[in-house]
């Protein structure tokens, strides 16, 4: 029996998305999957993205409509929006910088949820390739050096279906818990917990990369708000959890431990032998190991070692390890947006 081919609904989600939003447009417009509509909400973009989307929309085979979500649209009203005036029984999210690297990812996603009707979600493997990896500034090839060449599945509405009843069902994304601009994500996280209520997820062999940003003013300061706002959310996910969920959750605590080794080692260095020194610089060599770990890939690229920010690679891999501790249980004692009361 040939199987029904059920169209689809994508939902886009962006701000200032114009170093990517082209690629994003044009290779969901190119899938051999049928497309109902892609809705494209952009949220008060600044930067020419609206314009981008309606040069492609002109010439796109797939029907684009451009939604304006307004000065306070965000990730999460635009993924509940989309939701409410889909057409279709399936609905894929998207992020404005991300995109698919071939004709047949959208199939690969949805047919897993049309075999199965007891599935209710599918996710994507998301991809760092090299080239993209590349065209990055030094301090956000920093940030995502551990995702560069790698090939995870992942939950993170970069390019993930949904069926439109269930999406609905559990209320869609908890738009007063992640509000723009609140200082921390987990929005994804929560999603996934909530929705696996209402029936199987399923991990499909569909493929995503996520693009982020291409533009040349990624500095020192962008990188520090990055990471702030990557440990805050690993602290709010634990904080919304109520503790650890799964066995992957212990992940975000290996800095926090990192971090306290130079006192734990140095105290017992100075009780065996008398000496808290030896037991600290150990501590120490620990930690530019780890550092040195995490950011090899930093020195696989031969223009990065014409860059003399390299020499910082080890010393400021550490200085994170105590930046992020902070920053993450500060996500996890500190009240969340619908925690403060009000609404």
């Amino acid at each position: 029996m040939e199987m029904k081919e059920i169209p689809v609904t994508i939902i886009v989600s962006g701000k200032n998305s114009a170093t990517t939003i082209r690629q994003c447009l044009e290779s969901l417009a190119a899938q051999d999957w049928p497309v109902d509509e892609i809705l494209v909400f952009d949220n008060d973009s600044s930067d020419g993205s609206q314009d981008i989307i309606r040069e492609v929309a002109a010439k796109s085979n797939a029907p684009i409509r451009l939604i304006d979500g307004g000065p306070d649209g965000f990730l999460c009203s635009a993924y509940n929006r989309g939701a409410a005036m889909a057409k279709s029984e399936i609905v894929v999210l998207c992020h404005s910088d991300g995109m698919v690297p071939s004709s047949g990812e959208l199939r690969k996603l949805v047919v897993p949820l049309v075999e199965d009707t007891s599935a209710v979600a599918a996710y994507p493997r998301i991809l760092m390739p090299r080239e993209v990896w590349n065209r990055f500034p030094f301090w956000q090839k920093f940030v995502f050096v551990r995702a560069v060449d790698a090939t995870n599945h992942a939950v993170c509405a970069i390019f993930d279906a949904v069926r439109r009843e269930a999406f609905l069902s559990v209320g869609g994304f908890n738009e007063r818990r992640f509000k723009a601009g609140n200082g921390y994500g987990g929005e994804d996280s929560d999603f996934w917990r909530r929705i696996g209520t209402t029936g199987r997820r399923i991990y499909t062999e569909a493929c995503a990369v996520h693009l982020h940003n291409f533009s040349p003013d990624f500095g020192w300061r962008s990188y520090m708000k990055t990471r702030k706002l990557m440990a805050r959310t690993y602290g709010k996910i634990i904080r919304f959890q109520r503790g650890v969920y799964c066995l992957g959750d212990m992940a975000f605590f290996i800095r926090p431990c990192l971090a306290l080794l130079p006192f734990v080692m140095g105290a017992a260095s100075h009780l065996l032998f008398g000496r808290w020194i030896s037991g600290v610089v150990c501590a120490l060599a620990i930690l530019c190991l780890f550092a040195l770990l995490n950011g090899w890939k930093m020195f696989t690229a031969w223009k990065n070692w014409l860059d003399p920010r390299m020499a910082l690679v080890v010393p400021c891999g550490v200085f994170m390890v105590y930046y992020e501790s902070y920053w993450f249980f500060d996500g996890i004692f500190r009240k969340a947006s619908d925690e403060e009361g009000g609404r």
